[in-house]
């Protein structure tokens, strides 16, 4: 279990190996100041972790990604870019519930219009040729 003082011990060794790429570190990271406890919350930090790691294809910050988006947790609420990280996570992950991912896309497309909807879609597309295809081949 993460504990404050193994954070404190570990937090530059894991920061320098995020910074270095490697994904594991970088969701630690973001997990870090999405999700603990340990240290204060920063949500503009996580998605800055998530976006590293997400570069990297790692799908299953695609749906923590979408859910900051929606919710705005540190940053404008947008949910243009919520259903575009929502939409490939319901795409590619299998190990996230069928509700969480669904919700996910229900909640933002209830804020969209029409024409919102279809750069939704688009930046979807986008986002999969970004951060999903490059990494199937």
């Amino acid at each position: 279990m993460l504990t404050f003082e193994t954070w404190a011990q570990d937090v530059d060794k894991i920061k320098n190996s995020a910074l270095n790429g490697s994904i594991e570190h970088q969701v630690k990271m973001g997990d870090s100041f999405y999700l603990s406890d340990i240290v204060q919350r920063d949500y503009r930090k996580a998605l800055e972790w998530y976006v590293k790691a997400a570069e990297q294809g790692f799908a299953p910050v695609f749906i923590r990604l979408g859910n900051i988006y929606l919710s705005g947790l540190g940053i404008d609420r947008d949910f243009t870019k919520a259903y575009a990280w929502c939409s490939i996570a319901e795409d590619e992950l299998t190990t996230i519930s069928d509700l969480d991912k669904k919700s996910c896309l229900k909640e933002a497309i209830s804020q969209l219009d029409t024409e919102q909807l279809k750069e939704a879609k688009e930046l979807s597309e986008e986002y999969k040729g970004l951060y999903v295809k490059p990494f199937r081949e």
